[in-house]
């Protein structure tokens, strides 16, 4: 996402570069330098614009690369700065139980329950013994599985509902108002469902 950001940001970024750069451009398009020593239309189209086919050279070529190196300069160092917050804010949504848990390794077992009451006194918080951590992204898809899975049981026990009142219907059973409502309510929820 940050990548496809800052390619959005440059596309901006280069067509001011473009526009600070025309006038330049417009400038040297009228100079005879190199333009009329080409040989080849493709030569003539890379040197017309370029500074070598400018007929004079004024101060505001200078400024103008100044302009566009301090706005390039600038630039970076925002980009880096977006970068890291970028970063940041990702690694922040991705807290799991490893960014606070510490691993007691070579402890022998007669001596493990010391420890565990030193550590627990130590941090004055709760040790877990057995835990189970997910990253964001897998808790996103294990909710959405979960979401499809409530809506397949309810659609399931839509269709069944609304076949159970059909095959009244088809036997002759007279259905009171209610029921007929619930069908046509039952028919447009399935609808819903399945699109």
């Amino acid at each position: 996402v940050s990548y496809m950001q800052f390619l959005h940001h440059f596309k901006y970024f280069f067509i001011v570069l473009t526009l600070l750069s025309i006038s330049l451009a417009v400038n040297n398009a009228y100079g005879r330098m190199l333009a009329g020593k080409q040989v080849s239309l493709q030569t003539y189209l890379f040197t017309f614009t370029s500074i070598g086919n400018a007929s004079n050279l004024t101060p505001a070529y200078g400024a103008t690369e100044l302009i566009i190196s301090c706005l390039m300069s600038l630039f970076l160092f925002w980009s880096l700065e977006t970068l890291k917050r970028e970063a940041k804010a990702v690694d922040d949504r991705q807290v799991t139980l490893a960014d606070f848990s510490v691993m007691l390794t070579g402890v022998p077992p007669r001596r493990a329950s010391e420890v565990e009451r030193a550590v627990r006194n130590a941090i004055g918080f709760e040790i877990v013994e057995e835990g189970l951590a997910v990253a964001l992204r897998q808790r996103k898809l294990i909710t959405l599985h979960g979401r499809f899975m409530q809506t397949e049981r309810l659609l399931r026990s839509h269709v069944e509902a609304r076949d159970e009142l059909e095959s009244a219907l088809h036997r002759g059973v007279c259905l009171s108002d209610a029921s007929l409502s619930r069908l046509i309510k039952l028919r447009a929820a399935i609808k819903e469902e399945t699109a």
